[in-house]
């Protein structure tokens, strides 16, 4: 499992045109290596820029999804 990144030093690689490394599923893990994301297991993809979900998941927010309908 590759080291996680801060959004600042993830940013400065980007600017620098190195390759980061994210989870698609938890974007705040970020790398400067490929390999598996620490909290899923799911295989790191590079990315081409830091979006705003990328910073760390706060208490505070939550996340809702929709439901289905039983038919």
């Amino acid at each position: 499992t590759p080291p996680s990144l801060s959004v600042a030093a993830a940013t400065q690689l980007l600017h620098d045109g190195k390759p980061v490394y994210s989870c698609p599923m938890h974007a705040h893990v970020l790398s400067d290596k490929e390999g598996r994301c620490p909290i899923c297991g799911m295989d790191l993809t590079q990315i081409t820029k830091i979006d705003d979900s990328a910073n760390m998941p706060s208490d505070d927010k939550t996340m809702t999804m929709p439901m289905m309908e039983s038919k």
